[in-house]
């Protein structure tokens, strides 16, 4: 374990390393001991050693100190008096913290410097009980332009001298100017040039192209959306990433179903990964900041699943969101991509409403084989798609309020026995009545996305499974409730993530909607208030035709 007076860095008694401050790691960081860290097992058998044998005696440390140094005083006061005095002063290479910083020598000197030593220790304690957690972070390469890139870790390892121990195969790989180590980079700064990276042994790196931004700005609703990133934050756990914000966050889960509760304290996803998105709510509207270093999305494979996954957008700028996934849907077939709107992309029906893939947002996306999306760099362009985006812009039904899940439903035009006129609406209900899906009718085919009922809630706010959704059109100034008689696939009953598609639809009779635009004739009648036909001949007399809305039309045949 290294000879004794080598103990003064375990007690934080050295100006020349990291090792006076009480956080970060030291031995930890180093290649081999940081490879063990990588062992959750290894994790938790070190957690459990540090909590029973050496957190557990903190307070008999302490207690220990305080009675050594009681009975060293008189010999400390008596060697600062022999050696005139170094109590106060700096002697390299103590800190100058405690007894140098208040310059105090003799018996004050000497407490300050206990008490300092004691304070240290205390804290570097508490430090380690809480950063030893195996679920806290995993240590390792972060950039993924590394050898040694490490997608499961979630924060960056470290030496003994804060160098990031990432492996670069070349200077046109490492994030900004720097010292490349064999092991190691150290971004370079005033005190630490390129001549000291030489005399270290290391490659200088310079010139290295500024990264295009070291933060994204996410605008995250109310309630629920999708969420992801592009930045490679210092700590990529969810907690350290929404840490900004999370007095309003009630839950994140990601595909799986994992999820971050942070009034329960509670984490079984871990860490944020570049190209995945997450489900979000919020009880308030936030805007949440994320810095780091920017990853170019060409870097990134992202591995998508047969059936669903949460796919994260890593580009600068928005790109048609049919042009994204054109490679993906020749190899692996896209059934399904929807956005936390409840707007979709269905390639079987040349259909799109969600229109761009944006910064910051993620998409639900479904395949019918596994496959692996890699975004074009930023200084490539997406072509533009031959399929037109809609956008679902209401005028007489209200927009249903957006939850945790849904299901689509697919209306083709040879469906319906009364086809909808153009400007027309579509609205889905529960059995009480209250709406829970909206959209515009659209040729040849239109989509209509419903909300189930959000769990967290204590009121019912969507449909619940298997319930049975009813149906209602507006169109030409009417309002028609409408049944699905038949079905290519699926049904009218709540199934979450489900795509049912139409095949016959009955209209039943409309339910007029009297508006001073459109009131209806009632009857014609003559100057005497005598009910009369206008198919008779009343040439040279003054009627008067009677409406609805209570108004009258004067007229001289």
């Amino acid at each position: 374990m290294g000879p004794l007076w080598d103990f003064d860095l375990s007690f934080g008694n050295n100006d020349y390393s990291d090792c006076e401050f009480t956080d970060g790691w030291w031995v930890r960081n180093n290649p081999w001991i940081s490879r063990l860290f990588q062992d959750p097992v290894f994790q938790n058998q070190v957690k459990v050693r540090f909590d029973e044998h050496f957190y557990a005696r903190k307070d008999t440390l302490l207690n220990a100190i305080t009675n050594f140094s009681n009975t060293l005083l008189p010999s400390a006061v008596e060697n600062d008096i022999k050696w005139a005095p170094y109590l106060g002063t700096y002697v390299w290479p103590n800190p100058f913290q405690a007894d140098v910083s208040s310059g105090n020598s003799g018996q004050q000197g000497y407490t300050e410097a206990v008490t300092y030593m004691k304070d240290w220790y205390t804290q570097r304690m508490e430090w380690l009980r809480i950063n030893l957690d195996p679920s806290s972070a995993l240590f390792g390469c972060l950039d993924a332009n590394a050898i040694n890139y490490n997608p499961n870790a979630t924060a960056q390892a470290q030496d003994q001298w804060n160098n990031a121990l990432c492996t670069y195969a070349s200077c046109n790989d490492v994030p900004t100017d720097g010292c490349m180590y064999t092991n190691a980079f150290a971004a370079f700064n005033t005190n630490f040039n390129a001549d000291d990276c030489s005399s270290y042994g290391g490659t200088p790196c310079l010139d290295v192209p500024e990264p295009p931004t070291i933060s994204q700005e996410l605008n995250l609703p109310e309630g629920w959306s999708m969420f992801s990133t592009y930045m490679l934050a210092e700590n990529m756990s969810l907690e350290a990433v929404l840490e900004p914000i999370v007095e309003n966050v009630v839950i994140v889960k990601d595909y799986l179903g994992a999820a971050y509760l942070p009034e329960y304290n509670f984490n079984t996803i871990g860490a944020v990964e570049l190209g995945l998105a997450y489900f979000i709510k919020l009880t308030n509207a936030e805007n949440l900041s994320i810095q780091g270093t920017y990853q170019n999305p060409e870097q990134y494979a992202i591995a998508l699943n047969q059936g669903w996954s949460l796919l994260g957008y890593l580009r600068l700028e928005p790109a048609d969101a049919v042009a994204v996934l054109a490679d993906v849907h020749n190899s692996s077939t896209v059934i399904v991509a929807k956005d936390y709107s409840g707007n979709a992309y269905l390639p079987e029906w040349e259909f799109n409403n969600i229109g761009d893939f944006e910064p910051g947002q993620g998409y639900h996306l479904k395949l019918s084989n596994e496959g692996t999306l890699t975004y074009l760099s930023n200084d490539d362009f997406y072509r533009t798609s031959m399929i037109e985006p809609l956008e679902n812009n209401l005028a007489h039904f209200p927009k249903a309020p957006i939850q945790a899940n849904n299901m689509t439903f697919v209306i083709e035009d040879h469906s319906w026995d009364i086809l909808p006129q153009e400007g027309a609406e579509i609205a889905a209900y529960d059995r009480s009545g209250n709406l829970v899906g909206s959209a515009i009718y659209t040729s040849p085919v239109s989509v209509l996305t419903v909300w189930g009922d959000d769990e967290l809630t204590a009121t019912k706010d969507g449909l619940e499974n298997a319930e049975l959704s009813s149906f209602k059109v507006w169109s030409s100034h009417q309002t028609h409730t409408f049944e699905i008689v038949k079905w290519n696939q699926g049904s009218a009953y709540y199934s979450e993530n489900a795509i049912n598609v139409a095949s016959s639809i009955v209209t039943n009779n409309p339910r007029v909607i009297l508006t001073a635009k459109q009131p209806i004739w009632l009857k014609t009648v003559n100057m005497l208030g005598q009910e009369v036909s206008l198919t008779d001949s009343f040439k040279g007399q003054v009627l008067f035709k009677i409406f609805s809305n209570g108004t009258v039309q004067k007229i001289v045949k």
